[in-house]
């Protein structure tokens, strides 16, 4: 049975408070000191030491992801919830991504917005525009039926090799 969104914010929040703490915390060799530089920080430090001899650079960063999955799976149920209006489910939305905004903002004064380390910041603000977003295109394609602009991301979005391979021709060129 899929977990309820109570459990899954709890895991989420844990999984977010523990990351932030382990990377303003731990201490970093030489000095045994904790920094957060861009260079010098714990997933820098783990990266190199650890895992790149691996090849597994990055592994880290499924901490702070996970929790942005687990929250994007409680946003995407308010959309599946029957026995609301779709006023409420905008409303909802809109509200718990504004939420995350504000808590992503709050934090980054301790933890800097980082996308590369995927700080809690970063990844609360990204999931808090990510809310508003669906929540503007939930009001504009589902409840207003505007979809005529949307019909190139739905043949692009059915073809998964198209998807895959597109963004990484882009990156090439």
């Amino acid at each position: 049975y899929p977990l309820r969104w109570q459990v899954r914010a709890a895991i989420a929040l844990l999984l977010l408070a523990c990351y932030g703490l382990a990377l303003t915390t731990f201490p970093l060799p030489p000095h045994g000191q904790p920094a957060f530089e861009e260079t010098r920080n714990l997933v820098v430090h783990v990266n190199q030491h650890f895992l790149a001899r691996f090849k597994l650079s990055g592994l880290l960063s499924v901490v702070p992801t996970t929790s942005l999955v687990l929250i994007g799976s409680i946003l995407t149920n308010v959309l599946r919830t029957a026995d609301r209006s779709d006023r409420w489910k905008l409303f909802a939305l809109v509200l718990v991504g504004g939420c995350l905004v504000c808590v992503g903002f709050a934090w980054n004064a301790v933890l800097p917005f980082n996308k590369t380390v995927w700080t809690p910041s970063y990844t609360l603000l990204s999931a808090g525009l990510g809310a508003i977003l669906l929540a503007g295109l939930y009001w504009l394609m589902d409840l207003h039926k505007w979809t005529w602009w949307a019909y190139p991301l739905l043949v692009y979005g059915s073809n998964a090799l198209a998807a895959y391979v597109f963004p990484v021709l882009v990156k090439v060129m």
